[in-house]
């Protein structure tokens, strides 16, 4: 998304679900849906700053991924000066990475049973 002339993009990162859950009650991050769609001022400050945290992992993620220097993200401050209708665009795009990255599963081995070791050919 543009803001100000300048691209921004946004990844819900562990990072960012960490910051953005101690902004929500008992910390708890399946809340944050619903607090979103309050349409309060907390919502609002919740959604800049869920913006502020998607962009800064978005551009540490490039970072890492790609060995390019990281440029800045987009701020809460930022988002916070926008109108009501590119705030609404913004929400559109942050929510999407946010649905697209919660989605993203892992595999993992199963666990070891007591008294396994470790891969074959190797003893503990």
């Amino acid at each position: 998304m543009t803001v100000y002339g300048t691209d921004y993009g946004f990844r819900f990162s562990v990072g960012a679900a960490m910051e953005i859950a101690k902004r929500c009650p008992e910390q708890k991050l399946e809340k944050l849906s619903e607090l979103l769609n309050e349409g309060t001022a907390q919502s609002l400050d919740l959604l800049c700053a869920l913006a502020e945290q998607c962009s800064l992992a978005y551009e540490q993620a490039r970072a890492f991924d790609g060995g390019e220097a990281a440029r800045g993200h987009l701020t809460r401050e930022m988002a916070l000066s926008l109108d009501f209708g590119q705030m609404a665009a913004l929400a559109g795009e942050v929510m999407a990475a946010v649905s697209a990255d919660a989605k993203t599963t892992v595999e993992t081995e199963p666990a070891k049973k007591n008294g396994e070791s470790g891969p074959p050919g190797k003893s503990a």
